[in-house]
């Protein structure tokens, strides 16, 4: 039986995906929980856009 589990389905995500897998998908958000974070800290925060490199 324990075989069986083991030979089994895997999960679609398997770790495969990296540790920065849901912060890719939600870029937005990352930027608002990296933001409140260092606020909370004691930090002003003042995000700006890089400048394009090409």
């Amino acid at each position: 039986m324990l075989e069986h589990r083991l030979s089994g389905p895997k999960p679609i995500h398997s770790g495969s995906s990296g540790a920065d897998y849901f912060d890719r998908l939600n870029p937005a958000g990352l930027r608002l929980r990296v933001t409140k974070s260092l606020e909370g800290r004691g930090f002003k925060v003042i995000r700006e856009p890089l400048p394009q490199v090409a």
